[in-house]
């Protein structure tokens, strides 16, 4: 059976990582695989970068937790969910490294750490310094310091933030500035209680980390000041595969690839997919695609968007189905004729156009979106855009159900 498969190029996404590990002050980067890798596919994108000396991996849920550890025993995952009782059962059997944001999530702990006869467990610390999400603030510092003394089992490995709008970085008047300042602060703070509670802080150095891909793609590098920011460790989305970003280092990791199942004549006046609302004006050659909605194709990009037979456009034509979208290979059709192209017709063409040319058709693949394309008007963002979406929505629409397939080994 032909279907349609996502190309996640290897060689490019470990380049991409190596890129963010150069730019990181102190070293530390944690690819975020949260929502299947962003769509991309959490297990080919774990393995590839795994293979690529990545150390440490975030997750948000638990079940995607649970299945990193089943790939790797001892790769630290950082969990970035709070957890109640039960949960951090299963992160202690698990050996992971939990997130605390608050008081409550620090008491469970404590609780299922006495239970389970735990000696010490090594958390992060999430604090909030604008985003009003999860965290603690500044304010709770006290408090927190007090309840880490008390239940003394909880060691700290390591404390981040969370900008509220990369993209202002690195302006000094903007909200990432004044994040990035209030961060410091903290900082400082931890790193003197931890001084001072030597029994408290994890074996190895306490790891900073606060920015996404976004502020060091778009902006990095720009003014001197930025590096205030990468002296902290980067959690990596989007920038990992060469989307929605400036920086020339990053390269394109995926391509959408889709092959032609079926392809047909219609007549004028016949129309193509449910509803009737796309009709042939000639005598068209139609393709039939197993892409649809079903596979996160979304369809809001009825009418607005084509994709890319052996480089030349076909358009996207009649609605788009669960399962498959229909694509207009007429004009390619005519171009490909030997003949005298000045007065050939779509009607000409069909007439003369032998079962070998039809059958021909079937062993081609369409670029849908992606690395292989050099037309910008199908990247990943472009169609976001006309789908009315943000590029994170859209690669994250992608069904699990869609191929992934690595290469450039």
């Amino acid at each position: 059976m032909k279907e349609s498969y996502l190309e996640i190029n290897a060689a490019h996404l470990k380049e991409n990582f190596n890129w963010y590990k150069s730019q990181a002050g102190n070293g530390f980067v944690c690819p975020m695989i949260k929502a299947n890798a962003y769509g991309v596919g959490a297990v080919e994108v774990f393995k590839t970068l795994r293979s690529s000396g990545a150390e440490i991996f975030g997750v948000v849920r638990l079940s995607e937790a649970q299945t990193i550890r089943n790939l790797d025993s001892k790769v630290q995952i950082l969990l970035f969910n709070p957890c109640d009782e039960n949960d951090f059962k299963e992160v202690v059997r698990l050996q992971l490294t939990p997130v605390i944001s608050n008081i409550q999530g620090l008491k469970d702990l404590s609780k299922v750490l006495l239970e389970m006869n735990v000696v010490s467990f090594e958390v992060h610390l999430e604090f909030d310094t604008g985003m009003n999400r999860l965290g603690f603030k500044s304010s709770d510092l006290q408090s927190l310091f007090q309840i880490l003394k008390d239940i003394s089992k909880v060691k700290v490995a390591g404390i981040f933030s969370h900008l509220v709008q990369a993209e202002d970085w690195p302006d000094p008047s903007g909200r990432s500035a004044s994040q990035v300042q209030s961060f410091s602060n903290i900082v400082d703070k931890v790193e003197f209680f931890l001084k001072n509670n030597p029994n408290l802080q994890a074996m190895h150095k306490l790891v900073c980390h606060f920015s996404s891909s976004k502020a060091i793609n778009d902006n990095a590098l720009m003014v001197p000041h930025s590096k205030d920011l990468l002296k902290y460790g980067i959690r990596p989305g989007l920038g990992l595969y060469g989307i929605s970003q400036k920086q020339k280092n990053l390269k394109s990791v995926l391509t959408l690839k889709a092959p032609i199942i079926d392809v047909k004549w219609c007549e004028p006046g016949e129309t193509v997919s449910y509803d009737g609302e796309w009709i042939a004006k000639r005598p068209s050659l139609i393709a039939t695609l197993p892409l649809g909605y079903g596979d996160g194709y979304p369809r809001s990009l009825q009418g607005q968007t084509h994709v890319l037979i052996d480089g030349q456009r076909a358009f996207v034509v009649g609605k788009i189905c669960m399962d498959f979208i229909m694509i207009d290979l007429t004009d390619i059709a005519l171009k490909s004729w030997e003949g005298d192209l000045s007065s050939l017709q779509a009607s000409d063409l069909k007439e003369t156009y032998k079962e070998s040319l039809i059958s021909n058709w079937m062993t081609k693949v369409a670029v849908v979106f992606g690395e292989q394309s050099l037309d910008k008007s199908i990247t990943i963002e472009a169609l976001a855009e006309k789908a009315g979406l943000i590029t994170y929505e859209f690669l994250v629409h992608l069904n699990p159900r869609l191929k992934r397939k690595l290469v450039g080994l």
